[in-house]
């Protein structure tokens, strides 16, 4: 049985770089955190895996493009829990999951919302959070 889960939520301004990734995935083991929200990733599809090797453990994505977006969630190896059900947009801009710990079911989710004032962006993701999980 889990006693707490400890989270933090990063704006990595781009992880595509190797070096870069490295030193952000090094200070974020030293943080001993159960899940990690990582915005502004900058990850794509054709790096997923160097991104998992890299940290170890699970992770969610939601590719962007090298230069933009990218959403991440990252779990702590030793945290043991279940996907129950897992939504990505294609645009790396949010991630919505379901993952049971212990037999009891936390919804997460991750937005890397634009830097422009968009309702229907919102209305969008309320409307996907809402409706799917």
């Amino acid at each position: 049985m889990i006693n707490f889960i400890s989270f933090c939520t990063f704006n990595a301004r781009g992880l595509s770089d190797h070096k870069n990734r490295g030193k952000v995935f090094t200070w974020l083991h030293n943080q001993n955190l159960s899940i990690t929200f990582i915005q502004e990733a900058h990850c794509i599809e054709a790096s997923l895996s160097i991104w998992r090797n890299t940290r170890g453990g699970k992770a969610l994505f939601s590719c962007g493009a090298v230069r933009s977006a990218g959403c991440v969630i990252l779990f702590k190896p030793s945290l043991n829990f279940t996907l129950v059900k897992y939504i990505a947009d294609c645009k790396g801009r949010h991630i919505f999951a379901d993952i049971d710990i212990d037999d009891f079911i936390y919804t997460i989710f991750n937005v890397y919302a634009p830097n422009t004032d968009d309702p229907s962006f919102y209305n969008d993701v309320y409307t996907q959070l809402t409706s799917n999980l």
